[in-house]
């Protein structure tokens, strides 16, 4: 899925970035009890895959009855990648970069009211 680039950083291979970062965000506001197969909303791959890179933390309690983890929290690493992409998928999105432009476009014009106001009190 994942693996850590020359920076040190964890870079998506071919996966789509947006359901590893919903999987990472569910588990940054609680601890979660229980995720297993059945439950709602959580791909059990993804957790896996999150557990093996170490961006989540849980107790694998796999059975015969299939995948399950116990006590699954966001790790310190987890909460980095998290909003790493979500910046990178903010930068991908058209909103994001209109608002990128919306924000260089404002400094812009920060910039030249201060020019323009201190050219007018040296003078």
């Amino acid at each position: 899925m994942s693996r850590v680039n020359e920076r040190g950083r964890f870079a998506l291979s071919a996966e789509p970035l947006n359901d590893y970062c919903d999987c990472l965000s569910h588990f940054a506001t609680e601890v979660v009890e229980r995720v297993d197969s059945t439950t709602v909303g959580i791909s059990i791959e993804h957790v896996r895959q999150l557990v093996e890179l170490g961006l989540i933390r849980a107790v694998d309690a796999s059975s015969y009855d299939g995948p399950q983890f116990l006590k699954v929290q966001i790790s310190p690493a987890g909460a980095v990648a998290l909003v790493e992409w979500q910046a990178t998928l903010r930068s991908l999105s058209s909103s994001g970069r209109l608002l990128s432009s919306l924000e260089k476009l404002l400094w812009l014009l920060v910039g030249a009211a201060i020019s323009l106001s201190s050219q007018l009190l040296l003078s």
